[in-house]
C-alpha cells in the first residue's frame, strides 16, 4: 500500500469513528443497593496514576492523546420520554461510547468500545450541578445528569475515567444521535447487509436483504435496539460497527476522488457536536482536524470491546453489564500506560 493509500486509510477510520458518534430523569429505586462495582485499581503517585500488576507496576502515559466519543439519545428540542424520569435533567443516555487513544510516537491508534449497560459508579447531580454522592449504575445514565451538555458530557467523562480505573482523558466529542441522518446524508448514503430480522422497525430490513440506507434508515438501523431481535445493546453494537465498516469505505473512495472532501467531512461532523477538552474548554475544529492529519499514515487497530456478563435485574426488568476488573486493567494497561 503506498503512502497515500495509508494516509487515506488512517484518516478515513478515525473519521469514521467520529461519524458514529451519534448513534434525564432516568433513574431507579434499586440503586439505593449498590451493586459489585466493576472497575479497575489504580492509585495517584505524585498526580500521576499508577497500577500494580502481577508484581510489575505501571504509570499511565502522559504523550497521548485520548478522546471519548458519546453518542447520547438526546436531541435539540426533544423531550425525553420514559416513566423513569423523576429526578434527572433531559440530557439523555449515552448510547454509544468509544475511546480513542492516539499514540503519537508509536504511530498507532487504539479504540476501546464501552458496553452502555456496563454498571459503573456515576457521580450524581444535585438541582445546583454539583455533585451530589455517586451509585453504581449503567455507565449511560451519567449523560443524564446535568442542566447542560458540558455538564453532561463531563460527568459521562468522568465515569468513564474511573470505570478504567481512574485514567485520565483529554477530550470528549459528543453529538445527539439523529446527527447519523446529517452524516449520512453528507458521505451520500450507506448499503448495509442485515443480518437480522428488523422489519418491526422497517419493512425493507428483513434478514439477508442488501440496502442503500436512506438518512431516516440509517438513524434506525443504528439506533433501534428493543423492538429488534433480542432487544440486546450487543445487538445494536454489531449493527453500529457494520453501519462504520461500510462507511469507512465509501469515504475511502470520496477522499480519492476529491482532496477537499476528508476537510468537508470532518467541519460537517463538527458542526453538530460539542467538543471540549479536559477542563471543558470548547476545542476547536481546527484542533480534530490537525489531530487526524498527524494520525493520518498511523497503524489503526481494530475496535476492541470488553465483553461482560449480562444479566436481567428482576427488580427493574433491565439488563445489567459487569465486566470483570482483569479485562478492564488488561487493556487500560497495554494500551494507555508503560511499566515502570
Amino acid at each position: 500500500m503506498n503512502k497515500h493509500k495509508q494516509h487515506v486509510r488512517g484518516l478515513i477510520a478515525l473519521v469514521a469513528v467520529a461519524v458514529l458518534a451519534v448513534v434525564g430523569f432516568v433513574v431507579w429505586n434499586h440503586l439505593e443497593n449498590t451493586p459489585e462495582e466493576a472497575a479497575a485499581s489504580g492509585t495517584r503517585d505524585s498526580t500521576v496514576l499508577t497500577f500494580e500488576r502481577n508484581g510489575h507496576r505501571y504509570r499511565q502515559r502522559q504523550d497521548l492523546n485520548t478522546i471519548l466519543l458519546i453518542g447520547h439519545d438526546k436531541n435539540p428540542g426533544e423531550e425525553i420520554a420514559d416513566l423513569r424520569e423523576t429526578r434527572f435533567s433531559s440530557g439523555g443516555q449515552a448510547d454509544f461510547l468509544v475511546l480513542l487513544a492516539v499514540d503519537d510516537n508509536r504511530g498507532v491508534v487504539n479504540m476501546l468500545m464501552i458496553d452502555r449497560d456496563s454498571m459503573a459508579r456515576v457521580n450524581m447531580l444535585g438541582v445546583t450541578g454539583r455533585p451530589a454522592g455517586s451509585k453504581v449504575m449503567q455507565i449511560c445514565l451519567a449523560h443524564a445528569y446535568g442542566d447542560t451538555v458540558v455538564k453532561n458530557d463531563s460527568n459521562t467523562r468522568q465515569a468513564v475515567q474511573d470505570f478504567l480505573g481512574g485514567v485520565r482523558i483529554g477530550h470528549t466529542v459528543s453529538m445527539g444521535m439523529h446527527g447519523i441522518q446529517d452524516i449520512n446524508r453528507l458521505i451520500g448514503g450507506v448499503t448495509v447487509t442485515v443480518e437480522e430480522d428488523m422489519s418491526s422497525v422497517d419493512p425493507a430490513f428483513v434478514a439477508g436483504a442488501t440496502i442503500r440506507l436512506t438518512d431516516e434508515q440509517a438513524y434506525d438501523f443504528c439506533h433501534a435496539r428493543r423492538t429488534v431481535g433480542d432487544g440486546k445493546n450487543v445487538s445494536r453494537m454489531r449493527r453500529q460497527q457494520l453501519y462504520l465498516d461500510a462507511a469507512t469505505h465509501i469515504v475511502q473512495q470520496k477522499v480519492a476522488a476529491s482532496g477537499s472532501f476528508a476537510r468537508e467531512l470532518v467541519e460537517g461532523v463538527m458542526g453538530i457536536t460539542n467538543m471540549m477538552d479536559a477542563g471543558n474548554n470548547p476545542t476547536n475544529t481546527g484542533w480534530f482536524i490537525n489531530q487526524l492529519n498527524k494520525a493520518a499514515s498511523y497503524t489503526v487497530n481494530p475496535l476492541v470491546k470488553l465483553d461482560g456478563e449480562h444479566s436481567l435485574n428482576p427488580e427493574t426488568g433491565f439488563i445489567e453489564c459487569v465486566v470483570d476488573p482483569d479485562d478492564i486493567l488488561d487493556w487500560v494497561i497495554t494500551n494507555l500506560c508503560y511499566e515502570i
